[in-house]
């Protein structure tokens, strides 16, 4: 890994020295910055992609979603809902697995991706990913596809070519697709409560959904959040503050070249493609390094062809302006249009804070120890703050980034099996988990065995409230149809 540090400084001084030399409204020095800003991402890591690789990235178009679920032998619903402000949204499901065609009791879980993310990121592994794991372990997985990724380009009123179609952030992402995505659930499965699962993106998504529609939050079972990003003031990665510092040197180049949106990947392999075999080598290692994070050694290599096949889905520059602002002005608030639009649209001239205490929701943190978006100090902190964080999962590897959670060599058995866990843990009526070791010497079996309530033959009456945050209605609606004597 680079020095950090040595980096941060060597970029802010460039910079610093470029803004002095030429006017600050000289776009080409603007251009300039943006350049050799990524040079300097390629040259300070000592990773470098191997010749084999580099030819099967070559080679290899890749697979999408539905060639991925295919290709590992799971089936792939399609489901299309509209948002209340007119977006159309495609959401991927798998109703069951390998093992089983089972479709009944299964509690749905919502998976949420990052930004420039897309359902593919959670079966590319195969039965190793995520969404693959959960299946087989008995839930119903539904992935979304946020507005502006490739899935999800449609509008009732604006053509995705117009600016007013990526005139959305993950505010919007947070308050529109993801309320529509878990009503659509509901009303398909009939659970009215679901597991939430999100990656960054995801995480800072179901921060603002919580907290600007707190009526969710009883929706939520738990919400494991991987690599969460909401407080950055003790973030000291170069690359991010380098390019939070000069978030409006590079707004204002986006907006000079009329460009909204970073295009989904079919676009952007075959651009990759003519420069992983250019002299301009360094930008296809620059981008790789800011998708698959700082320790590409640690990223299961076979899975690049895939990647930079569904990665990135396409996604609003708005959405990577907004997360610029939050890491500049080290506050978890809302979009920065301005003091007279800010104005106009909150009552102040400068952004509220996203008002935290009203995400009630059971929360799950998990970050990891080289996360270059999310600093341990900040996640913790974030968790301290939280009303119900159930726990700050960090882990301790000697690398892990931000997009290990996914495709990291071991996330199966660093990420997966704790998320399965701790999803069982809430859902079983179970004896006390002593461990695998420990639950084969007294039960006989890897996981403790669940109470048999189908003996409970004493009459029972049941009592809940609707607010109940420890026993919901839907729960005590299962639980009165699985006892034998139930009176009331």
């Amino acid at each position: 890994m680079c020095n950090s540090s040595f980096v941060y400084k060597q970029l802010h001084r460039l910079l610093s020295d470029l803004k002095k030399m030429f006017n600050k409204n000289d776009f080409f020095l603007k251009c300039l910055i943006f350049f050799v800003s990524f040079k300097i991402i390629a040259g300070t890591n000592r990773f470098e992609f191997d010749n084999e690789t580099y030819q099967d990235f070559l080679s290899a178009e890749g697979l999408n979603v539905f060639e991925l679920a295919k290709k590992y032998g799971y089936p792939l619903e399609r489901h299309n809902l509209y948002t209340e402000d007119g977006y159309l949204i495609e959401m991927h499901r798998i109703p069951y697995g390998i093992k089983s065609t089972n479709r009944s009791n299964r509690p749905p879980v919502l998976i949420a991706h990052g930004s420039g993310g897309t359902s593919a990121e959670f079966i590319m592994m195969g039965e190793r990913s995520i969404g693959c794991k959960l299946v087989n372990a008995g839930y119903d997985v539904w992935m979304g596809n946020a507005r502006g990724s490739m899935w999800s380009l449609k509008h009732k009123k604006y053509n995705r070519r117009s600016k007013q179609f990526w005139q959305f952030s993950f505010h919007e992402i947070a308050i529109y697709d993801y309320t529509a995505e878990i009503d659509y659930i509901t009303n398909i499965t009939g659970h009215y409560k679901m597991f939430f699962l999100g990656h960054s993106q995801g995480s800072t998504g179901f921060f603002i959904l919580a907290a600007e529609r707190p009526d969710y939050n009883e929706r939520i079972r738990l919400a494991i959040l991987m690599g969460p990003t909401a407080y950055t003031k003790h973030n000291t990665n170069p690359v991010v503050l380098s390019a939070a510092d000069n978030i409006e040197y590079i707004q204002a180049i986006l907006e000079y070249m009329h460009l909204y949106d970073l295009p989904s990947s079919r676009f952007l392999s075959s651009f990759l493609r003519t420069m992983c075999s250019s002299p301009l080598r360094y930008l296809c290692s620059a981008y790789l390094i800011l998708a698959m994070g700082y320790d590409m050694e640690h990223i299961d290599q076979r899975l690049l062809s895939a990647a930079i096949s569904n990665l990135p889905g396409g996604v609003s520059f708005q959405i990577l302006t907004h997360y610029g602002q939050i890491y500049k002005s080290r506050r978890f608030q809302k979009f920065d249009f301005g003091p007279k639009e800010n104005l106009k649209r909150y009552g102040f001239e400068q952004p509220p804070l996203y008002n935290i205490s009203k995400i009630t929701s059971p929360v799950v943190l998990m970050h990891g120890k080289t996360d270059m978006f999310a600093d341990p100090q900040d996640v913790h902190e974030f968790c301290m703050d939280l009303p119900n964080c159930v726990l700050d999962y960090f882990i301790n590897e000697t690398t892990y980034s931000h997009i290990s959670y996914l495709v990291g060599k071991d996330a199966d058995r660093i990420v997966n099996n704790f998320v399965i866990e701790m999803y069982t843990l809430l859902g079983r009526f179970q004896k006390y988990d002593y461990g695998p070791d420990g639950n084969l010497k007294r039960y006989g079996s890897i996981k403790p065995p669940l109470y048999n309530i189908s003996k409970l033959t004493t009459p029972v009456a049941i009592f809940y409230g609707k607010t109940d945050s420890f026993s919901s209605q839907e729960d005590n609606e299962e639980l009165s149809k699985a006892l034998p004597n139930v009176k009331l």
